[in-house]
């Protein structure tokens, strides 16, 4: 077989994204996506998405590129780990019509199968490099809460210490998180844990230019609750609202010497003069 690489594609920093063209023994040509990359979680991040995209195909073979293999590159002179998949021609300028995509993607919801009838996944997945912590447990609430306190831990490790963050957080873990997810299997409910991307957003998603269907790429799945699938959404619209309401183009007049942290200030309800 002859190959060519065609262009790369911008995902993360630590990726290579490239069409690949291949000539096969009767001369006609097929294409494939490659993604490289590099280092331990490189691997880590590939064979997540890898055993992804798996479950997702088996489910909605349409909804996402099929996917063919993982491995590392031999004598390479580096650490480095490819994801092969279909190559299919997106439009990821235009949003999917609404309808049709939640469709599709409860479609997925509904048809999938946890192999442990639990909430987990068989394998470590990453959201970028920031790990899902994806054992396998019977409880929702209880594997919500091992996920939320893997990313606080992760974000503490990497930005550091803050006391009164991380009590925060413990306080939400030990109490909000149970008082409002164990109700949700309590009293012989019972909860569906559904296949879902695990990293759902506006740029991972694009339209079949030759089917004009929806689809999804770049997964980095577990079984949950079918409602965490759009978790990201709101975080990425929060972060739209951030930037058009208080744009960071402002942070240069930020006097720390006013900070209430320092100064000790703080608003005092107005209870007695009935107020509020």
């Amino acid at each position: 077989m002859l190959y060519k690489q065609d262009g790369s594609f911008p995902m993360h920093d630590d990726t290579v994204n490239r069409k690949i063209t291949v000539q096969n023994q009767h001369g006609e040509e097929e294409y494939y996506f490659v993604k490289i990359a590099f280092r331990d979680i490189g691997r880590k991040m590939l064979q997540g998405e890898i055993e992804s995209s798996k479950l997702i195909y088996e489910t909605t073979p349409t909804f996402i590129t099929k996917p063919y293999g993982f491995g590392e590159f031999p004598d390479s002179g580096l650490t480095a780990y490819f994801y092969l998949s279909q190559f299919v021609e997106l439009d990821i300028e235009i949003p999917p019509d609404p309808d049709e995509f939640t469709q599709r993607l409860a479609y997925l919801h509904k048809m999938s199968r946890s192999p442990t009838g639990k909430f987990g996944f068989p394998v470590p997945t990453r959201d970028g490099d920031r790990p899902h912590i994806v054992d396998w447990q019977d409880s929702w609430a209880v594997f919500f809460r091992y996920l939320f306190l893997g990313v606080c831990r992760f974000d503490i490790a990497r930005n550091g210490q803050w006391p009164e963050y991380e009590r925060a957080i413990q306080q939400i873990a030990d109490k909000v998180i149970p008082i409002l997810l164990e109700p949700l299997q309590a009293n012989g409910r019972k909860l569906k844990p559904c296949l879902i991307h695990g990293d759902l957003w506006e740029g991972n998603m694009g339209i079949n230019l030759e089917t004009g269907d929806s689809m999804i790429f770049d997964a980095a799945s577990y079984f949950s609750h079918n409602e965490m699938e759009f978790g990201h959404w709101a975080y990425n619209n929060m972060c739209y609202l951030n930037e058009k309401y208080a744009p960071i183009e402002y942070m240069d007049k930020y006097d720390p010497a006013l900070d209430p942290n320092i100064t000790g200030l703080s608003i005092i309800p107005h209870l007695a003069e009935g107020l509020i």
